[in-house]
Order: C-alpha cells, then sequence, then structure tokens
C-alpha cells in the first residue's frame, strides 16, 4: 500500500467511527495507545480516559494508535497520525 492508500484507510476508518468526541479546545492531547486500532478501542480503560480528558471544556484528546501494518508505514515514511 502506498502512503495514500494508508492516509485513506484512516481516513475512512475515522469517517465510519460512532461515538466520536469532536470540540475545539486551547489544549489538545494525543492519547497513544500501543497497540493497533481495534485492540486499543476494544481497551475500557483507554476509552475512560479519552472520554475524561474530553470532559473539561477547555482540554481535547486526539488519538493514535499502532499500524495495522507497520511495514506500510516504515516504507512510505508515513507518521503516526491522530
Amino acid at each position: 500500500m502506498n502512503s495514500w492508500g494508508v492516509v485513506t484507510q484512516i481516513r475512512r476508518r475515522v469517517r465510519e467511527e460512532e461515538g466520536v468526541l469532536r470540540k475545539a479546545a486551547s489544549l489538545r492531547v494525543a492519547l497513544c495507545h500501543p497497540s493497533p486500532y481495534f485492540a486499543a478501542m476494544s481497551s475500557l480503560g483507554y476509552q475512560a480516559i479519552y472520554r475524561e480528558i474530553n470532559f473539561h471544556p477547555d482540554a481535547v484528546a486526539e488519538r493514535a494508535f499502532l499500524p495495522d501494518s507497520p511495514e506500510d508505514y516504515r516504507r512510505n515514511r508515513v507518521p503516526v497520525l491522530t
């Protein structure tokens, strides 16, 4: 998969998500999980921290995960995205 395919895959996954919290805030936090998306999103602890950060009026949490295919990211020099 090329770099455009990797970014397209991420955008599609985010577009299909339910329960995503979106807002503008002065404090932005990257909440990183050391697993791919599906493992991270099944973690109740990860989701609890995500919601707790977003509960505060001036804070927003963006999520980052390990890639499903680290080889594609390395080969195409795609950074881990939130």
